[in-house]
Formats: C-alpha cells, sequence, structure tokens
C-alpha cells in the first residue's frame, strides 16, 4: 500500500468515527425530544398529533394511555379517519361499478371523493386547533348516526 492509499485509508477511518459522533449524538437528540414530548404539560401536543391524517391516532392512544385527554383526541382521529376512509372507499367502488357511458355520474363520483377528503383535512385542522388549546372536540356528537358507529367500533 503506497502514501496515497494509506491517506484515503485513514481519511475514510475519520470520516467513519464522525459518522458514529453524529449518529450517537442524533440519537441523544431524538431520545431528548421523545422525553420532552412525552411529559404531562405537553400532553395536548400529542393530542394534536392524532389527527395526522389517517395514522396520527396510533400516537396518543399507546404512547399516552393515562391521559384522557389524548384519549379522547386520539379515538376522534380514529373513529373519523375511519369513517373518511369507509366514504371514499364506497364511492369509488360505486365510481368502478358505474359504467362507462355514464361519463357524467362517473365525474360526480370523483369530485365528491375530493370533498371528502377536504372535509376530512378539514376535520383534522380543527382537531389539531382544539388540542392544541387544550379544548374537547365534541363535533361527532353533531354528525347524523357517528354514536352508532362509535358504539359499533367499541364492542
Amino acid at each position: 500500500m503506497n502514501y496515497r492509499e494509506w491517506k484515503a485509508v485513514q481519511k475514510i477511518g475519520q470520516g467513519a468515527q464522525k459518522a458514529r459522533e453524529y449518529a450517537e449524538l442524533g440519537r441523544d437528540r431524538v431520545r431528548e425530544y421523545w422525553r420532552i414530548a412525552l411529559l404531562d404539560e405537553n400532553a395536548h401536543y400529542m393530542a394534536a398529533a392524532g389527527y395526522i391524517p389517517f395514522i396520527g391516532w396510533l400516537a396518543p392512544l399507546y404512547l399516552k394511555e393515562n391521559s384522557a385527554f389524548c384519549q379522547h383526541h386520539g379515538k376522534n382521529g380514529f373513529y373519523v379517519a375511519l369513517v373518511a376512509i369507509a366514504i371514499v372507499f364506497a364511492l369509488m367502488l360505486l365510481n368502478v361499478f358505474t359504467p362507462r357511458d355514464s361519463r357524467i355520474l362517473r365525474l360526480l363520483f370523483i369530485v365528491a371523493i375530493y370533498l371528502a377528503y377536504v372535509a376530512y383535512f378539514t376535520f383534522c385542522g380543527f382537531g389539531v386547533n382544539a388540542a392544541v388549546r387544550k379544548r374537547e372536540f365534541p363535533v361527532l356528537d353533531r354528525i347524523p348516526y357517528m354514536d352508532r358507529v362509535i358504539a359499533l367500533i367499541q364492542v
């Protein structure tokens, strides 16, 4: 091995050592962020994470099991995600089984799918706002038949 190769190997070794140091520093930062996020005075931020579209409800339900506030918002996020997915899936099935000649009807189904997504994301925004302000979000009580859906899921 000549001098240039030896220097290159030495620099690679130094680079690997630096990478290990940065990785350890990053792991320490992540651990510190999680420690801060899981504090009880920051529970409202974890509750707000429950409204991250489609999978955010996992965080408050599993990481803050002792907080009724986080559980409430996590369950709300789950119920609404489930209803939104069911509505979009039903509209997609209707669109698929609609004859090709009914272009206007198929267009209406597609527009309804987009409107369902807009409604879902709007609900998520209002839920995050309520959670960050440390308020309950009782909008599910006003949605028709939602109490039946909740009772069906909880059984």
